[in-house]
């Protein structure tokens, strides 16, 4: 499993945080899994000491990968200290005072500490998807096997005081906490190959350099808005904006100057639109908002307050300037994208012509029958 992360990794490392150390997480407890194979074959020091220290490293590190996953700051102190600390434990418990429960008490404290506060942050930062309950129900799947041999750790009428006594508590353990980790590990791929999808249709429909709609997403977004007015009888509204003298700022300032006037605009205009507005970028430096259930009147005043947030006080690195809007609405139960771009078209076309940095506005005159019962 350890190799199909790093395959994922290598195609994704860019896009997606965290799956490098989930990659290199499962390959240590690979190693970690053959060195406990070979107790009384291989020196102590080797089959409980590092093969321990690498059982909490890549449990560790998973944690560290959840964490960028998941956008929140690595814990690498709270884990290296937790590490070093209970490997101490197991060293004087092995070395100087051999105690095999406290060994085993020591690493398993640790680990529910480990695997628990990944459970924590899939719970609470994880998307609703199959694959994010696919991951929190092995998490806690773990965390149960842990308990469970945690507890048993302390009858010793249930467990023998040996890693490797044939008891059935221990061998049901080992292969329950093996097929868990594997589960685990194909859990990380589930969740990545998941935030790759959305990545993918988010980057679809989306102007790559504003992060605003793209006119095909548009056209889709408007056509759904379509039929439900058909059904309702509601109303759509259509705002072209258009950025006043815009040529003019790439000639003197260069593109990338422009381009990022282009990002200003969507951060403002989206920082004073309603919730549940739609923003798309038509091409150049034409935008379309696509508002519904409004009056023509309440179209133009969202059109005005687009208007007045550019004269606000903004980027002092960037160049001022200004935007002309056309509005355009729909007689009565909605109009076809092609239509009403057209009548805000000429809206706007009314605004340039008027001098610009102006809001002008049209109603359709014609309807579109409402969707039949």
């Amino acid at each position: 499993m350890s190799s199909v992360l790093f395959s994922v990794y290598r195609d994704l490392h860019s896009n997606i945080n965290g799956i490098g150390r989930w990659a290199l997480g499962s390959l240590i407890l690979a190693v970690t899994a053959v060195l406990f194979g070979l107790r009384e074959v291989i020196p102590d020091w080797l089959s409980v000491i590092v093969a321990n220290a690498g059982l909490l490293c890549g449990v560790g590190l998973w944690l560290v990968g959840t964490q960028l996953f998941y956008g929140r700051k690595p814990s690498w102190a709270s884990v290296s200290a937790a590490t070093i600390l209970t490997m101490a434990c197991v060293s004087w418990w092995l070395l100087v005072e051999p105690a095999y429960t406290l060994r085993l008490t020591s690493i398993t404290g640790c680990l529910l500490g480990l695997y628990g506060v990944q459970l924590l942050l899939v719970v609470r930062y994880g998307v609703r998807h199959s694959s994010t309950y696919f991951l929190a129900f092995v998490l806690l799947l773990q965390i149960v096997v842990l308990l469970i041999r945690g507890v048993t750790s302390l009858l010793p009428t249930l467990v023998q005081s040996n890693f490797l006594s044939p008891d059935l508590i221990q061998a049901i353990y080992f292969a329950t906490y093996s097929f868990v980790t594997l589960l685990l590990a194909l859990g990380f791929v589930m969740v990545a190959t998941h935030r790759l999808n959305m990545e993918l249709k988010w980057y679809a429909t989306r102007d790559p350099l504003t992060g605003v709609f793209n006119r095909r997403a548009f056209a889709e977004i408007y056509q759904r808005e379509y039929q439900v007015a058909q059904r309702t009888g509601g109303t759509l509204a259509l705002l072209i904006v258009d950025l006043d003298h815009f040529k003019a700022i790439n000639d003197k300032y260069g593109h990338d100057v422009g381009d990022k006037v282009l990002v200003d605009f969507c951060r403002r205009a989206n920082a004073v639109l309603v919730n549940g507005t739609s923003m798309a970028r038509l091409g150049g430096e034409e935008f379309a908002v696509l508002l519904r259930g409004v009056s023509l009147e309440d179209a133009s005043a969202q059109a005005e307050r687009i208007r007045l947030s550019l004269l606000q006080d903004g980027d002092n690195e960037l160049p001022g300037y200004t935007c002309s809007v056309g509005v355009a609405t729909t007689a009565k139960d909605g109009s076809a994208l092609e239509q009403l771009l057209r009548v805000a078209d000429d809206a706007l076309y009314h605004a340039k012509r008027e001098g610009r940095n102006r809001v002008e506005s049209m109603k359709t005159s014609f309807e579109i029958r409402s969707a039949p019962e």
